[in-house]
């Protein structure tokens, strides 16, 4: 039986890959960094979104809200450049005054006042976006929670397509490679070293095809580096 193929990448090292999703744009840790409580009055939908991108992302909540006030500080320093303006979408905050446009307040869900940490630089960013753009911050947030967790769950949605062809992709190259390795034994001496290189090659195989399995399953992350990952 063929060997194990083992990375010297650590879990510890993937799961901190894990939580860069949502790493905001600057050096150090939030610990690092005074913090300060801060209400939000969000739509139950907006909740809903803030918890989901936080789990998607294995962050805190703080995270999140830290993530999308300066990704919505940086997108309003681009959204007039020559790349936002060719960006099939739009800025986000372009996006975000759309979807505030088309808001019928008899329509909107009801609302829940909740108080969160952040980082004290947070609230500024919101406020004073917020105010630039005419709307409450609030209403900002929110729908910025909204579109994001839309934009990530596109993204997973499309991932998951691709990644389900790959796997019956590589199901049948892991047949060719036990069919191959059959004919092999056949031809070949019992300890020739073809033989266990190719069944190296069929572990490495059948772990990415099981790595893949269980990401459909139960949206475990791949790590790229570790072949001996199978679930």
């Amino acid at each position: 039986m063929a060997k194990k193929v083992t990375s010297k990448r650590s879990k510890a090292s993937h799961a901190e890959s894990k939580e860069q999703v949502f790493a905001p744009p600057y050096a150090g840790d939030l610990e690092d960094i005074k913090s300060v409580r801060t209400s939000f009055r969000l739509s139950q939908e907006g909740s809903k979104a803030l918890v989901w991108l936080a789990q998607d992302a294995n962050v805190k909540l703080q995270g999140v809200l830290t993530h999308l006030a300066y990704a919505l500080l940086m997108d309003r320093s681009v959204r007039d450049t020559k790349q936002s303006a060719e960006s099939e979408q739009g800025s986000l905050l372009d996006r975000i005054r759309q979807a505030a446009s088309d808001l019928d307040p008899k329509t909107r869900d009801t609302s829940a006042r909740k108080t969160y940490v952040v980082d004290k630089l947070v609230p500024q960013i919101f406020n004073g976006i917020a105010k630039a753009f005419g709307l409450s911050r609030d209403l900002l947030v929110d729908l910025a929670l909204k579109i994001k967790r839309a934009e990530r769950q596109a993204k997973a949605d499309s991932r998951r397509m691709h990644y389900e062809h790959a796997k019956r992709e590589i199901d049948e190259l892991l047949s060719k490679a036990d069919d191959l390795k059959e004919h092999l034994q056949e031809v070949l001496d019992e300890h020739d070293p073809i033989l266990n290189r190719l069944g190296l090659v069929g572990v490495v195989i059948m772990n990415l095809s099981l790595s893949i399995e269980s990401y459909l399953n139960q949206g475990t992350r791949i790590d790229p580096e570790d072949y001996s990952q199978s679930c």
